[in-house]
């Protein structure tokens, strides 16, 4: 099933048109996983199969390590066992497996975080593509 490219995309996320392309662009070739988003939250995942086992591997260690106390076992703590990042920093490194989204693609973690975005569109603070 992993075989392919593959992107995962978090489910309380909206993006700009151009972050959907550039995600959709990211699939095809890489050679790594790159997790896509802001510094402050991940939006997306893109990998194929010749960097699933490694992925794979990371995923099961932040997993393991949420399940002995140590950080939460996401997304975010997956992406810092597979660049040696320590579980408790909460950063970006410059490297490969990092692709930034500077635009105004965003998640929501409450939904008020959502009507607030959609006070914005409507007043024009944001303007959406």
């Amino acid at each position: 099933m992993w075989s392919d490219n593959n992107i995962v995309l978090l489910g309380d996320v909206v993006l700009s048109n151009k972050a959907a392309t550039k995600i959709m662009n990211m699939a095809s070739g890489t050679a790594f996983p790159v997790f896509m988003g802001s510094w402050l939250e991940l939006f997306a995942l893109v990998f194929n199969g010749g960097s699933s086992a490694e992925l794979l591997m990371s995923l099961i260690a932040a997993t393991n390590n949420a399940y002995q106390g140590r950080g939460y076992g996401k997304l975010w703590q997956t992406y810092n066992v597979y660049n040696g990042i320590p579980l408790e920093l909460h950063r970006v490194e410059d490297n490969p497996t990092w692709e930034n989204i500077p635009d105004w693609s965003t998640d929501f973690d409450a939904v008020e975080e959502y009507y607030e975005f959609i006070h914005k569109t409507e007043t024009g603070e944001v303007v959406v593509d």
